[in-house]
């Protein structure tokens, strides 16, 4: 009888090594599972931040693609010395392109020479559309 009472007692202890063993084991995937979740949740925001990148980047493209667009050039209008740029465009338009109201109408973002002044020399000249 004391030999099956010691071998219930090893067997009890073993039971109880055991599921402690399973407790532990249960805990430690619990914490696995936090851990995968959150590096699940990282990867998506990760992804969702690079998607974000990427289309930020394609809409700069395109503004710069738009700004590009709309530069205009004109070549061989006479330069004067201290002269206003914008005005001197407008006046162009009206005057030899027949764009009737195009100073009252046409907004100039930004007008100026290609190269610095130089007496009698005939240079193009650059605008941005506003």
């Amino acid at each position: 009888m004391n030999n099956f009472e010691t071998r219930i007692k090893d067997l009890e202890k073993s039971s109880d090594f055991s599921g402690n063993m399973i407790e532990n084991l249960t805990k430690k995937q619990s914490e696995l599972d936090s851990i995968l979740k959150s590096m699940c949740n990282s990867q998506n925001r990760e992804d969702s931040a690079i998607l974000q990148e990427q289309k930020l980047q394609a809409e700069i493209t395109d503004l710069s693609a738009g700004v590009y667009a709309k530069i205009c050039r004109f070549f061989q209008i006479p330069e004067e010395k201290d002269e206003q740029c914008d005005k001197k465009i407008l006046e162009f338009i009206e005057k030899r392109l027949h764009v009737h109201n195009a100073q009252s109408e046409i907004k100039l973002h930004r007008a100026h020479r290609i190269r610095r002044y130089q007496p009698s020399y005939c240079c193009k000249m650059r605008i941005l559309p506003g």
